[in-house]
C-alpha cells in the first residue's frame, strides 16, 4: 500500500488493514508508521521471496519476513522482523519503522481479494508464472540494454537475438532496477550502502543453509538465481503498480508473432514484450491472460487418400 507518489495516503491507517496488523502493531503504532510514509522518510521498497525490505532516508535498512498461518483470522504472520536503526531498544511491540515497511507490505489485488502481504499475494499470481518466463527466457541468452531518460521514468529496452523487452521503470524504481539489472552477483568485500546494502540484507536472510553454503564459494542455484533476480523483481514491482491487471496478449496478422502489451512506453509502469516465437506457447499454456486466443485441440486425421488395385 502507498508505494506510489500517485496514491493519496491517509491521516489515519484504515481500521480494516489495521486489523490485520492488530496481533504485531498498535493503531497508534500503525499511524505513527503512516506518518513516516507520508513524510516519504520511508522508500526504496524491495522484496526477495517471503521477505520485504525499505529503507529509512534512502540510508538505514528495516526488513520483515511474512509466513503463512490458516490458524489465524489473516491467514499470515510476522516471522521475524529487523529495524538497523532501532535494534537495540526494547519495546513491547516492533517500531514505527517495521510498521511503515507492514504497511507497505500489505496490498489488495482486486476490489473483491482480501488485502494480503505483497509475497504471498505475488506467489499465488499469474505476474510470478510471467516472472519466471522472464528469467528463464532473458537470463539465458545474451541481450542489449538501452536506457532512455524520460519525465517521470526510465525506458529500459533489453533486445536479445529475438524478441525485445520494453519496460517504463517509474522514476523511484530505476536506480534499483539499473542495479538489479546489472548485478553479477554477491559476496564482494566492497562497502555496500543504500539499495545494494538492503538488497543484499535480504539475500542473507531469504537464502538456505545450503544456498549460503554455495554463495560463499562463488556458486548459487537455478532456483535462487531466479528468485533474487532482476526478473523477477520487475515482474513483482509490476504486481504492486497494476495489481491482477495482467498485459494484452496480441498477435500481428503480419508476422505470425505474438506480444504482450500493458499501458503505452510513454507512461510510467508500461510494459511491451515482442516474444520470441519458439516460446510462446509455453507462456500463453501457463499464463492466464484476460485476451488469451482460443486453444484448438490436436489436429486429428479427417480424411483418408488410397489406391484401389487399378491405381
Amino acid at each position: 500500500m502507498y508505494n506510489f507518489p500517485h496514491i493519496p495516503i491517509p491521516l489515519l491507517f484504515p481500521v480494516s488493514e489495521g486489523a490485520l496488523l492488530k496481533p504485531w502493531f498498535s493503531l497508534d503504532r500503525l499511524d505513527q508508521g503512516l506518518r513516516l510514509i507520508r513524510e516519504r522518510k520511508i522508500g526504496d521498497f524491495h522484496s526477495i521471496r517471503n521477505a520485504v525490505g525499505v529503507l529509512v532516508d534512502r540510508e538505514a535498512p528495516v526488513m520483515l519476513q511474512f509466513e503463512k498461518n490458516p490458524t489465524l483470522h489473516q491467514g499470515f504472520a510476522i516471522k521475524n522482523s529487523h529495524c538497523s536503526l532501532c535494534r537495540r531498544k526494547s519495546d513491547r511491540e516492533s517500531c514505527i519503522h517495521v510498521a511503515a515497511l507492514a504497511i507497505l507490505s500489505l496490498i489488495q489485488p482486486t476490489a473483491q481479494a482480501r488485502t494480503a502481504p505483497i509475497p504471498l499475494s505475488f506467489g499465488q499470481s499469474n505476474w510470478l508464472k510471467l516472472g519466471i518466463f522472464l528469467f528463464e527466457w532473458l537470463s539465458r541468452t545474451r541481450s542489449a540494454v538501452r536506457y532512455t531518460e524520460a519525465e517521470g521514468h526510465t525506458l529500459v529496452e533489453v533486445t536479445p537475438a529475438v524478441g525485445l523487452l520494453q519496460v517504463a521503470l517509474p522514476e523511484s524504481w530505476t536506480a534499483a532496477g539499473k542495479l538489479l539489472l546489472s548485478r553479477k552477483g554477491s559476496g564482494g568485500r566492497e562497502q555496500l550502502k543504500g539499495f545494494a546494502l538492503l538488497d543484499s540484507q535480504l539475500q542473507l536472510l531469504t537464502m538456505t543453509e545450503g544456498e549460503g553454503t554455495l554463495a560463499r564459494s562463488g556458486n548459487s542455484s537455478i532456483g535462487w538465481q531466479k528468485d533474487s533476480s532482476f526478473w523477477m523483481w520487475l515482474a513483482r514491482m509490476l504486481y504492486i503498480f497494476h495489481c491482477d491487471t495482467l498485459p494484452e496478449l496480441r498477435w500481428d496478422q503480419a508476422t505470425s508473432r505474438f506480444s504482450l502489451q500493458l499501458g503505452t512506453g510513454h507512461e510510467a509502469g508500461s510494459l511491451t514484450v515482442g516474444l520470441p516465437p519458439e516460446k510462446t506457447w509455453e507462456l500463453v499454456r501457463n499464463v492466464a491472460f484476460p485476451s488469451a486466443p482460443a486453444i484448438l485441440p490436436p489436429a486429428r486425421e479427417c480424411y483418408r487418400a488410397s489406391f484401389n488395385t487399378d491405381n
